[in-house]
């Protein structure tokens, strides 16, 4: 592997695990402790959060859709 490609592999890897972890341990429990934000208005901007990173999970995958499914479940034995 070159090493531009595995630099911006490696980058997009953490930039996602920086948003997953900004969601969970950052936003989440701020959301709730926020002024006049009850549980059933937290929960909503909670989809509201998640539906829009998986979207931008989503994105990535089909963006590389010439190789998608990169696993390829037909048999390729050689045995004759």
């Amino acid at each position: 592997m070159n090493a531009a490609p595995a630099a911006v592999a490696t980058a997009a890897v953490f930039i996602w695990l920086g948003m997953v972890l900004a969601i969970s341990f950052l936003e989440t429990p701020l959301k709730f402790r926020a002024p006049g934000v009850d549980i059933p208005i937290g929960l909503g901007i909670g989809r509201i959060v998640f539906r829009t990173l998986n979207r931008i999970e989503i994105g990535p995958r089909f963006s590389n859709s010439p190789n998608w499914p990169a696993y390829d479940p037909s048999p390729t034995s050689s045995s004759g």
